[in-house]
């Protein structure tokens, strides 16, 4: 119960701010909350870097949904931050990869790193010294996960720009809530909320379980 108090308000600005609904966006946060190894005091940081990659970059709930939990516990095993792996994967999206290409290729980068007893810095180092950078990712990792990492490779200013956005991304979910809320579309998720509220209410005094139908 506690959790889920300390919980609420970040899910609830999160959904509103990214336009999906609360199971959703719970589910991807306190997904992803388990995956870094944070507490749920947190929630808000996670929310806030979620709806902040949302609007600097091609993320939205439904790529990071695919992405994330591919590569979220290999990303932190790694060293890696939330904010510098949702950094990652907006600049992958940003150059048209898919989702859930771009989660299993991070994965297996930072697994063969691991394997290799070598950092991303210095996988990186090594394809940009290359002439022949593709061959260079290829022979590092394997032909699924080149094209991953020569992005990253010639992103990585990007990846700092975009990591640092994220540092700096607290309040971003409520202020985005905010906007929505004032909006049509606000409108209209308040009253799905309580609509879905009195069908709840209504089951459980049939004596019915709280499954909407």
């Amino acid at each position: 119960p506690k959790e889920i108090n300390q919980s609420t308000e970040a899910i609830l600005n999160l959904a509103l701010a990214s336009g999906e609904d609360l199971a959703s966006s719970a589910g991807v946060a306190g997904a992803t909350l388990r995956a870094f190894n944070l507490d749920a005091s947190q929630m808000s940081r996670v929310a806030d870097v979620m709806a902040k990659s949302f609007s600097s970059s091609a993320l939205d709930l439904e790529k990071f949904s695919v992405a994330m939990p591919k590569m979220a516990k290999a990303a932190e095993s790694a060293g890696f931050s939330l904010e510098e792996a949702t950094a990652m994967l907006g600049i992958l999206a940003n150059n048209g990869i898919e989702a859930s290409t771009a989660g299993t290729n991070l994965r297996n980068i930072f697994i063969s790193m691991a394997e290799k007893g070598i950092t991303l810095a210095q996988a990186i180092q090594e394809v940009n010294n290359s002439q022949d950078k593709l061959t260079a990712g290829t022979e590092l990792f394997d032909k699924r996960t080149a094209v991953a990492i020569l992005t990253l490779s010639q992103s990585t200013q990007a990846i700092r720009d975009l990591a640092k956005e994220l540092d700096l991304a607290e309040g971003s979910a409520s202020e985005m809530a905010k906007v929505m809320d004032d909006s049509v579309t606000g409108a209209f998720f308040r009253l799905r909320s309580v609509l879905e509220a009195v069908q709840i209410a209504i089951m459980k005094a049939n004596g019915r379980d709280s499954g909407l139908q």
